[in-house]
């Protein structure tokens, strides 16, 4: 998102009855467009619909980095050590009939709703946080 700057809008073209855009308000930039081809109301309320919620998404991204910045530090989960696998905590190993190697886990224990089982659950989604949290960063 920091290729272009926010807050973003979007509106029907003046004097357009086919066309929607995504613009930055007070500048010439538009970022995007939605185009139909007919002159059916339906037509023109989903192409509206669309840009809106491109502005909607592309708004909120701020917002979305805080809420992980400020979730993640309150589920306590610990970075382990390069010899552990980083979704279970168990020790690698080098043969994956044995267990986790590095970058696979082997998604012990497999019974679910033993406390085992939801500790990892819960790992997996701080894991998961963390990644759509680096990935936000980057935009």
């Amino acid at each position: 998102m920091s290729h272009t700057p926010l807050p973003w809008a979007s509106a029907a073209r003046e004097g357009d009855d086919f066309d929607s855009v995504v613009y930055v308000p007070g500048t010439p930039y538009e970022v995007c467009q939605c185009f139909h081809a007919s002159d059916r109301l339906e037509d023109r309320e989903e192409c509206e619909a669309r840009t809106h919620f491109i502005v909607k998404a592309a708004n909120s991204h701020a917002d979305l980095v805080a809420a992980l910045e400020a979730i993640l530090p309150l589920l306590n989960e610990e970075e382990y050590p390069q010899s552990r696998c980083e979704v279970c905590g168990w020790p690698l190993v080098d043969d994956m009939k044995h267990g986790c190697v590095l970058g696979n886990c082997s998604y012990r224990p497999g019974d679910h709703n033993t406390e085992e089982w939801m500790r990892i659950s819960r790992r997996r989604k701080w894991l998961q946080a963390r990644e759509a949290l680096r990935r936000a960063k980057e935009e």
